[in-house]
């Protein structure tokens, strides 16, 4: 029994068992119109188109005079020149209007075309087996399947699509490489046919343009030459790798169709400027700038405003924003329901919110878990006021000090010119944490809603992402099938969730305690001058904060920094994932991968913290004294008599 890839290196991620190359089991549900494309290729390469008759002497003869000059010392039959002659026509994708005939079809002479137009007889041989009746080509067949087998997920999706299953459309690569590349090494047929144009990119090509065409016929979209094998619409497509999933093919396409409809005259402008190539990821923001202006811009005065209209595309990052084409026909009545929502999903999910989530999770756990707040103000009791007093030099460390503790300010480190920020308070922290992630002994507002949910969905995304991957580790054979469909849903029902609960003050909240949580860490826990004395064998700001909490007398988190910082960072970039999923990115593998790679390292994580002891922040019993080991800090005169920290209520 081999090792789990995941058991035996922690660091490579977690690799899932796929189907093997042969047995036609995609990994995952393709756009209708490409799975169209690429069976209708694969059918047509397995028809049966040539001869297996044996030439006369005479061609015989000149075959042989050919062979002896081009080195092969010997004729070859007549069904490996036909297959010479077929594979060196040129593999052109289908167009809406061929020629002459003024009817679908592909450009005349051209591969498909000759393969369309030929008859399937069963008395000839198929391209599979001439390659068997050769035997160094048949040779490099079954061995560039075997590696495409063992480096199936070093593929690309698309790339994995066209080939997986699809033995015709195999026997046409090798066929290819091998009579017009003229490659004979295993190894190097190989890298030809996965890594040049030439290879499995020139089919990919195929079917993404042919289904594009076909998906913009389908919608009676008006997009400008659409069906020139040059024109922007195939260059475009060609150009950036379209996804051929169920989720991202024809919003891929749509997005460029709309573009090439509605922006085209921006584009123009922007082709006849003299300042060079605009950088992909701010055309859509400059091409509504450009839309919006209101002086008419023209290739005379282009260059005059463009250097402007670049700088505010930088600054605004706007996405882009197309018209969307009419709805098709009605669907048909009786039995089907009339009513279909035609919303985008992303209509419901505000990524923004689940960003801020993450960031306020991340204060949460290293803030309140960790105790970093409640570590510094032990700090400032024990070792500068009523321990004897610590030694403060650094005239830096002085100011942030008294700013700190006598101001109730902190400078934003992460902002321009480090503006200076009320502190936080400890009731607003937890308040916000048990608002959002139903986290902690926080009190609530009236009127204040929970998010009693939270805690579940994330259980269940931990749940089913552990389960999937049990399930794959323990698929022994390759060619089985483990569904990512539990995960995804788990995944989506925590980003509508975080959508709609971290939306208005937490967004504001998370901001300032993430910066004053910075300034704490960089300025004073982080501190030499500090660190040496609180901890004199020296150490990292995670030590010096286990060795605080460790002396506090009450309420002590676990001494476990190094794990509960783990757990931030981890939960942090899994909300992250969350934010930005899609189930296109998630049909991806690698990036599956890296998700539940992240999640089984989150759930080890939360693991060990139970046993150094359970939840590293415990809400504290009724009778305890909160603030027994947090005295009142120092204020400067006229303040109020009762600090701001302990406030109960939250003052709007």
């Amino acid at each position: 029994m081999t090792t789990s890839p995941m058991l035996a290196d922690r660091t490579t991620g977690f690799k899932m068992r796929r189907a093997t190359l042969l047995n036609g089991s995609f990994v995952t549900d393709l756009d209708p119109l490409v799975d169209q494309r690429i069976a209708e290729l694969d059918a047509l390469l397995g028809k049966h188109l040539f001869s297996p008759m044996i030439p006369d002497d005479g061609e015989v003869e000149a075959e042989a005079d050919e062979a002896a000059a081009n080195g092969r010392g010997e004729a070859q039959p007549q069904h490996v020149r036909e297959a010479r002659m077929l594979l060196s026509r040129p593999f052109l994708p289908w167009r809406p209007v061929a020629e002459i005939i003024k009817k679908p079809g592909w450009p005349a002479n051209s591969l498909v075309d000759t393969l369309a137009d030929a008859e399937d007889d069963e008395a000839g041989l198929s391209l599979s087996d001439h390659i068997d009746l050769v035997p160094e080509l048949a040779d490099l067949k079954y061995d560039f399947a075997a590696r495409v087998e063992q480096g199936l997920l070093g593929l690309d999706a698309n790339a994995r699509a066209v080939l997986q299953g699809r033995f015709n459309i195999i026997d046409f690569l090798v066929a290819r490489a091998y009579h017009l590349g003229g490659l004979r090494d295993p190894k190097a047929l190989y890298n030809y046919i996965v890594g040049n144009r030439e290879g499995v990119r020139a089919v990919v090509g195929y079917v993404a343009v042919s289904a594009a065409r076909t998906l913009i016929t389908k919608q009676k979209l008006r997009v400008p030459s659409y069906h020139d094998d040059v024109g922007a619409f195939t260059l475009r497509i060609k150009a950036k790798p379209i996804p051929f999933s169920d989720a991202g093919f024809e919003k891929a396409v749509t997005a460029i169709a709309n573009d090439l409809m509605y922006n085209a005259d921006a584009n123009r402008l922007l082709e006849k400027s003299k300042l060079g190539p605009i950088p992909e990821l701010i055309k859509p923001a400059l091409i509504q700038l450009i839309k919006g202006f209101k002086i008419p811009l023209t290739a005379d005065n282009i260059d005059v405003f463009l250097p402007s209209l670049i700088t505010q595309a930088y600054e605004n990052e706007a996405e882009e924003s197309l018209d969307e084409p009419l709805d098709s026909e009605a669907e048909a009545r009786g039995y089907q329901v009339q009513f279909r929502d035609a919303a985008d999903p992303e209509i419901d999910i505000n990524r923004e919110a689940v960003h801020y989530a993450a960031q306020l999770f991340h204060a949460m756990v290293i803030g309140e878990e960790l105790g970093v707040f409640d570590a510094f103000q032990y700090l400032l009791h024990s070792r500068m006021i009523v321990g004897g007093g610590m030694e403060v030099r650094d005239k830096r460390l002085r100011a942030d000090l008294r700013l700190y503790t006598l101001s109730n300010q902190f400078r934003d480190l992460g902002r321009p010119g480090r503006p200076q920020e009320e502190r936080t308070r400890p009731s607003e922290r937890k308040m916000f944490a048990r608002m959002v992630f139903a986290q902690g002994d926080g009190q609530l507002m009236e009127g204040m809603p929970e998010n009693t949910e939270f805690r579940q969905l994330w259980e269940v995304l931990m749940l089913e992402s552990a389960r999937y991957l049990e399930r794959a580790q323990e698929s022994f054979n390759p060619g089985s099938f483990v569904s990512k469909q539990n995960v995804m849903q788990a995944v989506e029902d925590l980003q509508y969730n975080l959508s709609t609960h971290c939306v208005g003050w937490p967004q504001v909240m998370a901001p300032a305690i993430d910066a004053e949580l910075n300034f704490v860490l960089a300025r004073f826990v982080q501190n030499e001058k500090i660190a040496q004395q609180v901890l004199p064998a020296g150490g990292s700001w995670k030590r010096v904060i286990d060795k605080l909490n460790t002396e506090r007398p009450k309420k002590r988190p676990v001494p476990a920094a190094a794990l509960l910082y783990a757990k931030a960072t981890q939960g942090m970039q899994i909300l992250e994932a969350v934010a930005d999923y899609s189930p296109a990115e998630f049909e991806d593998d690698r990036a599956f991968s890296g998700f539940i790679s992240l999640v089984d390292a989150y759930i080890t994580t939360e693991s060990k913290l139970q046993s150094r002891g359970g939840p590293a922040y415990r809400a504290a019993a009724p009778d305890e004294d909160e603030e027994a080991d947090e005295p009142a800090r120092p204020y400067p005169a006229g303040d109020e008599s009762t600090p701001a920290a302990n406030d109960d209520e939250w003052d709007f």
